[in-house]
């Protein structure tokens, strides 16, 4: 497929492209802040992988390998000029929570070290970096991080680092990343962005923000399962260790001894996810050639979701107070708490195939602060529409009326 950038986006275009939405067995797909929906073009460059080019990379002179290891450096290339950065700068990884655990590890954290996270992280936003203390910054109540908190723990601690998501898996709240940045930069400590939910929403990259790490997790934006990246900036990554040694990272090893090779090859450790690379790569051609268009097709949509979700009574919406919120994310609580909301789920699932998020969202912090045991999450894409929003509506609508009597 070829999706040439357009002034409005196609909807019904870009769905055709994905073979689950045109199955036997229609679904509404609302959990793609979990995982997003693969199209053909990911599925055939992983499959073409599989039937004429498999091999190793950078391993071998035979043309296979050759062909192969040219091919996913091709997708390093791909995603550096998306971002606008240096091809050196992208290390691959299998997602956000990996590359988190590999920048710890590479950063030799210990107990005399502070990284500041915030109460609204995903739990992979705060369980990688245990080896030192973990505190955690107050949120307002409009879900962002409190900047006169964050000042004073920077003065008062030892800061190695600073984890923040861009924006919530919970609540869509985007942090002012700017801000954030100026002030981290200040106390000399690194920034990294946990961009699990941002950069499938087209957010403001790394070419964009002064950010030292930025995660991201392929699988949400398009890609197979098991890829995603980490964009280290070149002055960080020229000094940073390796947390992780095998083969690929290495030019010779002479006993114990060994000489690494350069950034990013020396943090890639180990056969990859080939496939999935070039999976991922085939996720960022079709991305890129509908950045703009699609970028607004979603602020749309997602205002439109708000405002059906919003209106059916006995739904009390999470974190939609602050304008600045990726509202293709809307978490909701019923307004009686006698109702399940994971059966709630599942009900949503076998009698009308509605597939949302339910729980605690891997939100542990943020749903303790807020006194709940966890919502139901409606997540929208760039393949869902206005008639399936109307249609989730009118069933949630009916079944909570339903239920809560």
């Amino acid at each position: 497929m070829s999706l040439r950038e357009e002034r409005r986006f196609d909807v019904e275009k870009f769905r055709q492209e994905f073979p689950i939405l045109n199955g036997e067995q229609p679904i509404l797909y609302f959990d793609n802040a979990a995982t997003s929906l693969k199209p053909e073009v990911v599925v055939r460059t992983v499959c073409d992988f599989y039937h004429s080019h498999t091999a190793n990379i950078h391993r071998g002179a035979h043309s296979l390998s050759e062909i192969t290891s040219s091919k996913y450096e091709d997708v390093r290339s791909t995603i550096a000029r998306y971002y606008d950065v240096l091809p050196k700068e992208i290390v691959f990884t299998y997602g956000v929570t990996h590359g988190a655990n590999l920048l710890a590890k590479s950063l030799h954290l210990t107990k005399n070290d502070t990284v500041i996270a915030s109460e609204l992280e995903h739990h992979s936003n705060i369980l990688p970096w245990t080896d030192a203390e973990v505190v955690l910054c107050p949120i307002d109540d409009n879900g962002l991080i409190d900047l006169n908190k964050l000042r004073d723990l920077l003065q008062k601690k030892r800061v190695r680092l600073v984890a923040i998501q861009q924006a919530s898996n919970v609540t869509g709240v985007v942090q002012p990343i700017k801000q954030i940045s100026e002030l981290v930069h200040e106390y000399n400590a690194l920034l990294v962005i946990d961009a699990a939910q941002s950069a499938p929403h087209l957010l403001p990259g790394p070419g964009d923000i002064d950010c030292d790490v930025y995660l991201v997790s392929g699988h949400k934006m398009l890609a197979p399962s098991g890829t995603g990246f980490m964009f280290i900036k070149q002055s960080v990554i020229e000094n940073l260790d390796v947390g992780y040694l095998g083969g690929g990272a290495i030019n010779r090893v002479n006993g114990v001894n060994y000489e690494l090779r350069p950034a990013p090859w020396r943090f890639e450790s180990g056969t990859p996810n080939i496939e999935g690379v070039l999976g991922l790569g085939a996720a960022f051609n079709m991305l890129t050639e509908i950045k703009d268009s699609g970028k607004l097709y979603l602020e749309q949509l997602g205002g439109y979701l708000e405002e059906k979700l919003s209106a059916i009574p006995g739904v009390i919406p999470i974190g939609i107070d602050n304008p600045d919120r990726i509202k293709t994310i809307f978490s909701f609580t019923l307004a009686k708490d006698t109702v399940d909301i994971d059966q709630f789920a599942k009900l949503l699932s076998t009698t009308e195939s509605i597939m949302c998020r339910s729980g605690s969202l891997c939100a542990h912090p943020f749903f303790d602060k807020v006194d709940s045991k966890g919502a139901i999450r409606i997540s929208a894409y760039l393949y869902n529409t206005k008639a399936e929003i109307d249609i989730m509506a009118r069933v949630i609508k009916r079944l909570s009326t339903f239920l809560m009597g």
